[in-house]
């Protein structure tokens, strides 16, 4: 268990993001978004639930034995703070480590942009930041998050499943809240973080429709709410919001939700020509334009009213791509890939 540990700080020294164990293979690591191996010396049988379940608690260890698997965060010492999803497969246990940086990014790191930054002023509403598996939606969440608690007072409270991030308090206090462990549900987590005097709210899975009639409540009543999904586009985002409510009251969340959303944020990260991975973004401002397309129902227009406001901050994923490209940050060949419509980028560059 010990060389277990220890391949664990290797791999973390390696700036990988991601490891992968399976009992008879060997480790996989993902470093700036490729997978490759990291030796070619195979897991002992047994090892991998063995290691990893010896890092739980006895409440994950009976959820474990219950739904066969489990997803937690723990401190480790050398290999730093990670999240482990440790789970069946093929009748064996697999398991999945997210390394989470020793420290937060700033926003400057995470490349925020200012139209963003500023709306931390405000003090209701709804800075909703979304994407795939891996497009450092979280991290860029925590790091709007930490530039509010260096920038201002406020009591911030942090709720996920499981705690990523640790925060230290700067200027704000902080108070974190693990859903399943410091309270039963993630909708339970969110009504207690409205409930004990909280100014800011970030929230790391607002999936669930339970989860997201909860972050609308909190910020009606007067919270600024960071919250991340997983849909890669803001009209997606705005549609599944709405989809949270029944259909006969569908009016009511349109409603609720043009009046306290404030932007969405769609990341992605994308290989950079330095080598390392860099953000690229979908930013949606939430102006008198943007909340009448969400009353009125008219969710496929947004994409055109953000290609209308740049003016307003606003900018679609192809044309950020385009300009990281003619800033040279990016090639060509990376542009076209991860565009929404190769077939335009390709005219244009």
């Amino acid at each position: 268990m010990a060389e277990l540990m220890k391949i664990l700080s290797a791999v973390k020294d390696m700036g990988a993001s991601d490891a992968h164990f399976q009992d008879k293979k060997p480790v996989m690591v993902r470093v700036e978004g490729v997978l490759k191996k990291y030796s070619d010396e195979c897991m002992g049988e047994g090892e991998t639930e063995a290691f990893f379940s010896g890092m739980a608690d006895e409440d994950k260890i009976k959820e474990l034995n219950r739904s066969g698997r489990i997803r937690f965060a723990i401190d480790t010492g050398n290999a730093g703070r990670i999240r482990t999803d440790l789970f069946l497969e093929r009748g064996g246990y697999s398991a999945v480590v997210r390394f989470i940086p020793d420290h937060i990014p700033d926003t400057e790191r995470c490349e925020i942009p200012k139209e963003i930054t500023e709306l931390t002023h405000n003090r209701s509403g709804i800075i909703i930041f979304s994407g795939s598996h891996g497009s450092g939606k979280t991290t860029a969440a925590a790091s709007l998050t930490d530039h509010i608690n260096h920038n201002r007072e406020a009591h911030i409270v942090t709720v996920e499943n499981p705690v990523e991030y640790v925060f230290d308090s700067g200027r704000s206090m902080i108070t974190q809240i693990e859903a399943g462990s410091d309270a039963g549900s993630m909708r339970d987590a969110i009504k207690e973080a409205a409930a004990i005097d909280s100014d800011v709210i970030m929230v790391g899975d607002m999936t669930g429709k339970d989860e997201i009639k909860e972050v609308i409540n909190a910020a009606g009543s007067g919270r600024l709410v960071i919250a991340v999904m997983n849909e890669t586009g803001a009209d997606d985002v705005i549609r599944q919001i709405i989809r949270a409510e029944d259909k006969d009251r569908r009016d009511d969340i349109k409603e609720r939700l043009s009046s306290v959303i404030r932007a969405v944020v769609i990341t992605d990260l994308i290989p950079g020509k330095e080598g390392r991975r860099i953000p690229v973004h979908e930013i949606m401002i939430a102006d008198q334009a943007v909340r009448n397309l969400i009353r009125e129902e008219k969710y496929n227009q947004i994409n055109t009213m953000i290609q209308t406001g740049k003016n307003r901050g606003m900018i679609t994923m192809d044309d950020d791509l385009y300009e990281l490209c003619i800033l040279e940050r990016i090639d060509k060949e990376t542009a076209i890939r991860y565009s929404r419509i190769p077939e335009n980028m390709k005219r244009k560059l």
